[in-house]
């Protein structure tokens, strides 16, 4: 038996808003009850839009042009503020044989169309000393915040360069556990509130089964899921990550261990002797992980011990490991011979290296030796180099840096006094006790915007320990739209508009003002201008809200992109991700199918292509304003 309503309401929004985007939201309302003549449509907002019609009558009444069936009605609304959002449509129709009703919710997320921005007041107080300065204040309203952060150990800018990694928008294995590593010594190392704990934990849990879907077959694990070739750099990171997640607790799958082990258990003995550095690193890697899980390879290490050109890092590395597997003799003769000189990179290589990643690494090494004065004068030359905040390290580096300086502060830099302490801060006038139990400690601030100037934040530290602290103010914000600049370092970048219609091919548009409901074809060219290889490249290309992305992976559409332009592709709501390699000199031509969707005037954001492990070299556009017209 069919059972139909005689009031229905079917409503729909972009996946996605960005703040500041107008758009008229499509209402559909279909009858099936001749009765019904007239229908009032209410619609409900939140703090986070606001809608510029609240209700609208629509007749179904034969005398003044209207019939049963379906009215499409369109309502003006604009995103005013980040959030999570919710709309909700109602339609009440009154008839002589009763009142019909439906209703709608729908749930948008508003988001900020470009990233934030940090900038930072640094300074060491001196037991019983002050620091008085001011935070600046920019950014849109709402997007505005503030943390002051205090350690006794040597800064590692724990906050900023946590954020940035968590935030970070690819996924391939190596990001993957970079996102996770450094979070699992977040308990021990800074105060976290039960939300933050939950929160971290739960990034750690992810991270182990995600990476569940990049193991392969042998054990070892693939740079994207499903490829089955395995990177021998980054099956050694993940299998590190997945021993010290056990150790702390994660339930990590035993086959998944053991799987893992026999791979690095059959590529440490198969190894042979290679002509360049980035080979030695990846065996005295894997060497280092065997040992760590308590299978030493010995016999492999003592091949390997054999190699009369072994670079420094490599040397610690096994050094390391003999000292994991109780060869402490073996251990001192090794790291004798070794200094602590990391070489310069030109550019990454197979194992995501930096010159700061190998100090990371030389530090984990040194530190398992337990080689206090080697360690202190790495940790701060470490610190030195995280506390830059004009510089965006890779996710490898960013992560194993906080690794080993996390295992530095609790082996070495956690002091008792320090512990004990407490510093007085005034902020925005307002006084109160932040008393330091951890040997980093982060505590947000508030702002009281009737208290705040135009520009600047004034406070006042006061360091009541008994032994110096350094501390950091962190101001964040994102700015107004359209302030972004194109640029251009070792690669290029030339974005062009099609109409998409097979009828009009190969015509070109401007986005500015454009069609509702035409299919566009997006040619985006990148060139490789630099003088080395570029095998790690992520080129995301933006959609602006009222567009819809064409899947070319399901619909059919010009597959004929897929033909190893590029490695692997990720195809999000609002956004496409696509990873290659350009050789020097080359240009790839990558296309892109949308359609525009939603009536409305949306914010295109820029295109960029970058090194995923090199933030400086990168090819960008410019955002625009675009409008989708009837």
């Amino acid at each position: 038996v069919l059972v139909r309503k005689p009031l229905n309401i079917l409503a729909t929004l972009p996946r996605v808003l960005g703040k500041d985007e107008t758009l008229q939201m499509p209402i559909t309302l279909f009858t099936s009850d001749d009765n019904i003549k007239n229908v009032t449509v209410t619609i409900r907002g939140d703090d986070k839009i606001e809608l510029l019609k609240t209700t609208v009558e629509v007749s179904f009444d034969p005398s003044t042009g209207g019939k049963s069936g379906e009215r499409m009605v369109f309502v003006p609304m604009r995103a005013k503020a980040l959030g999570q959002s919710k709309v909700h449509i109602s339609a009440i129709a009154t008839t002589a044989a009763g009142e019909f009703s439906a209703e709608q919710t729908i749930n948008i997320p508003v988001n900020a169309q470009i990233l934030a921005e940090k900038r930072f007041k640094t300074a060491k107080i001196e037991a019983g000393e002050s620091w008085k300065d001011s935070a600046e204040l920019f950014g849109m309203d709402g997007t505005q915040s503030f943390e002051v952060e205090f350690s006794a150990m040597p800064p590692m800018n724990l906050q900023n360069r946590l954020q940035y990694l968590i935030g970070y928008p690819h996924g391939c294995v190596e990001q993957t556990t970079s996102k996770a590593l450094p979070q699992l010594f977040l308990p021990e190392l800074t105060n976290l509130s039960e939300e933050q704990l939950l929160k971290s934990q739960n990034h750690v849990s992810a991270a182990i089964k995600k990476l569940n879907r990049y193991q392969s077959t042998t054990g070892g694990f693939s740079y994207w899921p499903g490829l089955g070739n395995v990177h021998d750099w980054a099956s050694s990171y993940a299998g590190h990550f997945l021993l010290l997640a056990k150790d702390h607790g994660y339930d990590v799958p035993k086959e998944m261990l053991s799987q893992w082990q026999i791979y690095q258990t059959r590529a440490a003995r198969s190894w042979s002797a290679g002509s360049t550095t980035a080979m030695q690193k990846q065996q005295a890697y894997r060497l280092f992980t065997l040992a760590l899980s308590g299978n030493s390879e010995i016999g492999a290490m003592n091949r390997f011990r054999q190699q009369a050109d072994l670079d420094n890092l490599s040397r610690w590395l096994l050094a390391a490991a003999y000292q994991l597997a109780g060869q402490q003799e073996a251990a001192s003769a090794l790291a004798s011979t070794a200094n602590i000189s990391m070489n310069e990179y030109t550019t990454t290589d197979y194992s995501f290296g930096s010159t700061l990643r190998d100090e990371a690494m030389l530090l984990m090494s040194v530190l398992v030796l337990s080689d206090t004065e080697k360690a202190s004068a790495i940790a701060e030359k470490i610190s030195q180099q995280l506390v830059k905040d004009n510089r965006a390290y890779s996710t490898q580096t960013t992560a194993f840096s906080l690794l080993a300086m996390a295992a530095y502060g609790k082996q070495f830099g956690q002091d008792s006094q320090a512990a004990e302490s407490n510093v007085k801060l005034n902020w925005q006038g307002e006084e109160q006790q932040l008393k330091l139990a951890k040997a980093i400690n982060l505590f947000p601030l508030l702002l009281n915007q009737a208290n705040a100037s135009d520009k600047d934040v004034s406070f006042n530290v006061e360091n009541n320990s008994p032994v110096p602290l350094y501390a950091q103010l962190m101001s964040r914000g994102i700015p107004a739209l359209g302030k972004e600049k194109p640029a251009s370092n070792e690669l290029a970048l030339d974005v062009k508009y099609f109409d998409g219609s097979k009828g009009n091919a190969n015509k070109s548009i401007d986005i500015a003002s454009i069609e509702q409901g035409k299919d566009i074809l997006v040619v985006v060219n990148v060139t490789n201008t630099s003088i080395y290889p570029l095998d790690y490249l992520a080129l995301t290309v933006p959609v602006a809200s009222g567009f819809e992305i064409r899947n070319t992976g399901t619909d059919g559409i010009d597959s004929s992109i897929e033909n190893g332009v590029y490695d692997y592709q990720d195809i999000r709501d609002d956004r496409v991700h696509t990873y290659l390699k350009l050789a020097v000199g080359e240009t790839k031509t990558l296309e892109f199918r949308i359609n525009a969707t939603y009536q409305g005037r949306y914010y295109q954001p820029a295109i960029l292509i970058n090194d995923m492990y090199d933030e400086s070299r990168l090819a960008r556009n410019t955002g625009n304003w675009v409008e989708i017209v009837r």
